[in-house]
């Protein structure tokens, strides 16, 4: 079964990463949370970020906090 995970990176604090049921529950999570802090989003997804699986990315400061999306399958079960 696959779920979202939100990986929260922040400077002032430990990762936290959130799990959620479709990517669009996380992405809205995602965006309400990182507004919370700034307005102006760098949304911006890179070539080397999609290869890495990120399926959305909302940095918040100029320090690189950020949120961002990935997915994972329940019990680490095998992609393919």
């Amino acid at each position: 079964m696959k779920i979202y995970l939100a990986i929260w990176e922040d400077r002032h604090s430990d990762s936290e990463a959130y799990a959620f049921s479709t990517l669009g529950k996380a992405i809205e999570w995602a965006k309400a949370t990182v507004r919370e802090y700034d307005n102006e989003l760098d949304e911006t997804l890179t070539p080397p970020m999609l290869r890495g699986g990120w399926l959305y990315y909302g940095c918040y400061s100029t320090e690189g906090d950020h949120i961002r999306i990935v997915e994972a399958e329940i019990d680490g079960e095998e992609r393919g």
